[in-house]
């Protein structure tokens, strides 16, 4: 059996700024120009991203380029001791929502800027370290989706259609083939917690403005998933109703109810969390959150 273990919830890439052969890099004053270019047209989009770069100030960076298969943004933490090292909106061009896409990000961001906790550090449980990669892809995916039950009424108030928070929907896997194969090649550790999260996946697209056939693809993961395992539906049920509880929108009750839901999914947990906050000088600080403290 492995040992548990912390792992920090940090992340590397590139920095470099100017001309670049995946496009353009911009950063501080230069980046908030650009994005606020991006959204002309948009007036309560521009205000929003404003009050977003200037929170960030000269950790900002803004990188846009038709090369990007997507567009994304990222919250980069150094550790031991933890601080910020920049934080980057992505913005693939060439699409037919590029102000949408934009915003979508920027609200990302907005919820630290807001004063919400961030994961900084992941408990693995013993019996789970030797599926951690895996399973860890998994909780960014669904750290992701519960943010978007977060942000999708404020890209509304934005004035965006809400069909268009979200790309076009892309098919699911073949959900038989997947299930057969993996009842007889992994264990349940590995699978219980991807059907769970095919299941939100689709699910959170159809609360999120992708409508019907959206559900249908739920209810199919749902389907093939609980035939392999019968407890996916009790899962899903309580999955389902934190989320239509609204309990993850209260600040301080955050990191409880992001856990919870986890365990529900069978997935590692978060250990420590951090929050932003404004500070003087190239950008915001990095402070330690502590659950007594809000209790």
């Amino acid at each position: 059996m492995g040992q548990a273990g912390i792992l920090s919830n940090g992340v590397h890439s590139h920095s470099r700024q100017g001309n670049t052969a995946s496009g353009q890099i911009y950063q501080g004053k230069e980046a908030r120009a650009a994005i606020v270019g991006r959204l002309a047209g948009w007036a309560k989009a521009q205000v929003f991203a404003t009050q977003v770069a200037d929170f960030c100030r000269d950790a900002l960076r803004f990188h846009e380029s038709s090369s990007l298969r997507s567009s994304l943004y990222e919250i980069n933490l150094r550790h031991n001791p933890v601080g910020l090292r920049y934080v980057q909106v992505a913005l693939q061009l060439g699409t037919s929502r590029t102000a949408e896409s934009l915003s979508h990000e920027l609200l990302h961001l907005g919820l630290s800027m807001a004063g919400r906790p961030l994961p900084e550090s992941i408990y693995v449980p013993p019996g789970l370290v030797s599926y951690a990669r895996h399973l860890i892809g998994i909780q960014a995916i669904v750290y992701n989706l519960l943010e978007h039950e977060l942000i999708h009424g404020a890209f509304r108030f934005l004035g965006f259609d809400q069909t268009r928070f979200l790309t076009d929907l892309p098919a699911p896997p073949d959900y038989e083939e997947i299930a057969v194969l993996s009842s007889t090649t992994c264990t349940e550790a590995v699978w219980f917690p991807w059907w769970c999260s095919e299941y939100l996946r689709y699910w959170l697209s159809a609360r999120h403005g992708l409508g019907n056939v959206a559900s249908v693809y739920a209810e199919r993961a749902l389907c093939w998933g609980s035939r392999l395992y019968p407890s996916l539906r009790e899962a899903v049920r309580q999955i389902t109703g934190m989320v239509q509880s609204g309990v993850l929108i209260d600040r301080d009750l955050y990191p409880g109810s992001v856990n919870r839901l986890l365990q529900v999914m069978r997935l590692p947990g978060y250990s420590e969390w951090v929050v932003l906050k404004p500070a003087d000088g190239g950008g915001p600080s990095v402070c330690e959150w502590r659950s007594e403290d809000h209790e």
